[in-house]
């Protein structure tokens, strides 16, 4: 399903100008929004334009009705990346947001033959294994915010305490797990572009060897890497800092075409 918004909704965009050198697209995880990772920006080169994902049902789209199918998502996305970049770009995400960014990186071959200069995943398995984490999409709304706040944090507990907040969360949380509890993969010629895959190391839903697995996904360099932490391993100060500066060394070697890592 195509939506028939401007391009440039499907992004809060900063730092975009005439000196951008490189590009980074990153994807949210579920229900969360582009709000989530804006306390990136002072840590992130000015050169370096960033594009976070605004998915619709959250945020200033909050009444667009979300969206069910991670395949109208990709379409978007993907023909909005072809429309508005022309610089070279990594994609970035986060559990769910992995899962999207990988099929935007393999609709973007398929659209236009063009490559990511990288994909960056985090916090999900390679898309080849089954998932380990629990299927919550059916559950009543409170059940669903409650589960969710158990199983992966990253969601104040005090949340439960406010009915019409619960309502808000669980409208476009159910709509992102009914896109990645239905998510099949399909097998396709790796990817040509490097993968790097990060972790919490107590992350209960992926292991290393479930990052690790990533690795048959591209054709070219690979690197894993795990931080202290849970799911939501970057909400720590020290954890978040070693991710971003890896982002940063990543997307420093872009334009002059040394290996990324």
């Amino acid at each position: 399903m195509r939506v028939t918004n401007p391009k440039s909704l499907w992004f809060r965009s900063f730092n975009t100008g005439p000196m951008q050198r490189v590009a980074m697209v990153v994807f949210p995880y579920a229900g969360g929004g582009a709000a989530a990772f804006h306390s990136w920006l002072p840590h992130l080169p000015s050169w370096l334009a960033l594009h976070l994902v605004q998915l619709p049902g959250r945020e200033e789209r909050f009444w667009e009705t979300p969206l069910f199918r991670g395949a109208d998502i990709v379409e978007n996305v993907s023909e909005a990346i072809v429309s508005m970049l022309d610089i070279p770009f990594l994609l970035f995400g986060h559990s769910m947001g992995s899962i999207l960014a990988f099929e935007v990186a393999r609709q973007l071959r398929r659209i236009c033959s063009c490559n990511p200069s990288a994909l960056l995943v985090s916090g999900h398995c390679a898309p080849q294994l089954i998932s380990r984490t629990p299927r919550l999409a059916d559950l009543p709304d409170w059940d669903l915010v409650r589960q969710a706040i158990r199983l992966y944090g990253g969601i104040p507990a005090e949340v439960l305490n406010d009915f019409e907040l619960v309502e808000l969360m669980a409208r476009a949380l159910k709509a992102d797990l009914r896109v990645i509890e239905s998510y099949q993969y399909v097998a396709e010629e790796a990817l040509h572009c490097p993968i790097a895959a990060y972790g919490g190391h107590a992350d209960p839903w992926v292991t290393q060897t479930e990052l690790n697995a990533w690795r048959e996904q591209t054709k070219s360099a690979f690197m894993a890497q795990q931080y202290e932490g849970g799911h939501f391993y970057f909400r720590s100060v020290e954890s978040e800092r070693q991710l971003l500066r890896s982002l940063r060394r990543i997307s420093e070697r872009v334009p002059v075409g040394n290996p990324l890592f």
